[in-house]
């Protein structure tokens, strides 16, 4: 094996030449910037199957309780690969979001995770990843196109693993149908990956509920293997050239039978498609082949109410001299140059008092897409899925078509006036209108809370002076995060529980890790025989009024009891923890668990339809709450008010990133976990349990 990075990486040698640094240094380490621990795992599990031919030991977690390391041995080479984590965005010395935004990247969505190579005190960014176990459908489809536009602008490779097969359930834990994106969702990855010439594309996997018919309808378009390939090739610097042509392949497969399934003709055919992306390939516009090849009619359906008239007026003014961008129902039309002079007569019969800067801007002689977005809800809280329909559209159709954006929803007032008076301000406070204003060379208003001495039509000059990047400047993270927080509590949980040194009496299960940033995917069990998986996917937020979703649900098997489930409610303060909270976990996890679970696996196999109705076994619940402990007294002052039979209280030294826990039983039952956990400590990593005397 050959580890070759790129050329900044590379010692000069006067006789020798280049000299690749596989050939000069043994160590190579790599920092996983995550939303969270389990983003990071996650990621470390890929690596793993990506190099598991070429490893021969494996070592982690290693060192600190936050910011554990793990240490791969490479075969035949005596090479090492070292990978901290970095759980939690936004909370350590550095930010790795800043830096992306600083390298070109013009918003601050922030991916699952980006993997850095370290250098001589510094770092570079070389993959970032997202994982979306969300059912990939309407608004939800387009709600990260933001994170992949930004990295893509910021020379960062971008994958975007997605789940296909998914159902959303009834109030009763029922399946509906299965629901899919609109095929320009995938295709836009297409496109941005090839306008960049960058690697910014989606990988698909099978959702662990799909029916066998929807698993083998999707077979050929599933890219796991790929996927490892991908992040191997990225680490190690292997040639990733035909890697990166199966999965555009893949992707363009998929598209294709979207399109083919879809049961309305709002779309463009399979053929279409392909046409569109040799079209692309070509390097000619997207608006060139619809014009002429596939012109879709186009119209905007909206029910919000508050609607305003002129508003409705210019939907039907834009569907009158527009096609739709692929689709006739996408809220995205193109206006092509010839109809855009018509175009704007009628607008200006709508809004006679416009800017003649906007009326200049729209004037002129190009092929203009319009993106239409609401945006707001009533209550004046943006739809966050809404903040990836700019960068949507953009990807679409490259950055030298214009743009506007028109938002008619219910905006709330004082952000009308931040667009007047502040732009930047206004950027730097609220994603949504980052997204609009970075990506839109012109914005139009009509919403009713709209008033008559408030600008409605603005272009790219008003605001921008917020679209430079900054300097780019060394970066590297400290392992020690600004002020400790709950990511902290859920990273030394995660590792207590899934790292622990050998016992042969006792096996511990994860059933369910939530830090912050989760994404709540399922709640697993085992059953009692330690061997058959049972999960519960699409996990309600409540069950009933006294019920709560637990944030970690770890299965401990002993030769005591058949199988405990440790139920945990985590927090950052103590104060945070509600009354009561005890009863109220259990009371969730045994709701769920007289359902039919979502699906089942034995070890080592696929996911398959459960055979059960309800979970079998007798389980024990035991609940738990977890905090960062200030002082002592905290510890009783839950005891009395949580109803909980464990209490862990966790503290953390800035040097070298030790923890300890503090352990109150509560309970009988409490004090029985306490007696079974006392003794795990991670193998590695800085970390005790002591009892609360």
């Amino acid at each position: 094996m050959h580890i070759i990075f790129n050329v900044h990486n590379v010692q000069e040698d006067p006789i020798l030449g280049p000299i690749y640094l596989s050939s000069v240094c043994r160590e190579f380490k790599f920092r996983i910037h995550g939303d969270n621990i389990v983003e990071c795992e996650r990621t470390l599990s890929l690596i793993e199957k990506g190099l598991f031919a070429d490893i021969v030991d494996k070592k982690g977690p290693l060192g600190s309780a936050i910011a554990p390391s793990f240490q791969f041995k490479l075969k035949n080479s005596g090479i090492y690969l070292i990978f901290t984590f970095f759980p939690g965005f936004r909370r350590w010395n550095k930010d790795i979001l800043s830096l992306i935004h600083d390298r070109g990247g013009m918003l601050r969505e922030a991916p699952d995770v980006v993997i850095t190579r370290e250098g001589n005190a510094s770092e570079e960014p070389i993959l970032a990843i997202e994982y979306c176990g969300a059912l990939p459908a309407g608004n939800q489809a387009w709600q990260r196109n933001g994170r992949a536009y930004s990295l893509g602008k910021a020379c960062v490779p971008y994958i975007y693993v997605a789940e296909l097969g998914g159902f959303e359930l009834n109030i009763d834990r029922s399946k509906k149908s299965s629901r899919y994106p609109n095929p320009a969702v995938p295709f836009s990855y297409l496109c941005l990956s090839h306008s960049l010439k960058l690697p910014m594309l989606p990988v698909f996997i099978p959702n662990p509920s799909v029916l066998p018919r929807s698993k083998q309808f999707f077979d050929n378009i599933f890219g796991y293997n790929e996927l490892v390939l991908f992040i191997r090739s990225q680490l190690i610097g292997e040639s990733s050239e035909k890697i990166v042509r199966n999965l555009e392949k893949k992707a363009l497969d998929l598209v294709c039978l979207l399109a083919s399934a879809r049961p309305l003709n709002d779309s463009l055919t399979p053929e279409e498609w392909r046409g569109l992306y040799d079209h692309i390939s070509s390097n000619l516009s997207i608006s060139s082949y619809l014009q002429h090849n596939s012109p879709k009619k186009w119209a905007k359906k909206t029910s919000i109410k508050g609607l305003t008239l002129s508003a409705k007026g210019l939907m039907n003014l834009a569907s009158k001299y527009s096609i739709g961008l692929t689709s006739s129902n996408l809220p995205l039309c193109l206006i092509l140059a010839s109809n855009r002079n018509d175009f704007l007569k009628g607008f200006c019969l709508l809004y006679p008092n416009i800017s003649s800067e906007f009326i200049d801007w729209l004037s002129r002689k190009e092929d203009l897409a319009i993106c239409w977005i609401m945006g707001f809800k009533p209550g004046g809280d943006d739809a966050r899925p809404d903040r990836g329909l700019a960068p949507f559209c953009r990807m679409l159709i490259g950055d030298s078509m214009d743009l506007l954006t028109v938002v008619y929803g219910p905006v709330p007032s004082d952000h009308l006036n931040q667009l007047n008076d502040n732009p930047t301000s206004l950027m730097g406070k609220n994603g949504l209108w980052e997204s609009i204003l970075a990506l839109s060379d012109a914005v139009f208003v009509d919403s009713s809370t709209i008033m008559s001495n408030t600008g409605r039509a603005y272009t790219k000059q008003h605001w921008i002076s917020a679209l430079h990047a900054g300097p780019h400047t060394s970066f590297f993270v400290s392992t020690v995060p600004i002020r400790f927080s709950e990511n902290d509590v859920d990273t030394a949980l995660h590792l207590l529980f899934s790292h622990f040194s050998d016992r042969h009496d006792i096996d511990v299960f994860e059933g369910l890790c939530n830090p912050p940033g989760g994404d709540w995917s399922g709640i697993s069990l085992r059953t009692a025989d330690n061997k058959k998986e049972l999960r519960w996917l699409s996990l309600p937020r409540v069950t009933k009024s006294h019920a709560k979703r637990p944030d970690h649900l770890f299965q401990i098997f002993d030769r005591l009891y058949k199988s405990i489930a440790l139920i945990v409610e985590s927090k950052e303060r103590f104060s945070d923890i509600e009354p009561e909270i005890g009863s109220k976990l259990k009371e969730y996890v045994s709701d769920l668990i007289i359902s039919p679970p979502s699906v089942e696996k034995y070890d080592g196999n696929e996911w398959i339809q459960p055979s059960l109705e309800k979970y079998p076994d007798r389980i024990q619940f035991v609940s738990a709450a977890a905090f960062i402990i200030n002082r002592s007294q905290e510890l009783e002052s839950i005891a009395k008010s949580s109803d909980v039979d464990l209490i862990l209280g966790f503290k953390f030294g800035n040097f070298p990133s030790a923890c300890t826990i503090m352990a109150y039983p509560c309970t009988k039952l409490g004090k029985h976990v306490y007696e079974i956990i006392k003794n795990i400590k991670p193998l590695g990593v800085n970390m005790d349990i002591k009892k609360y005397q």
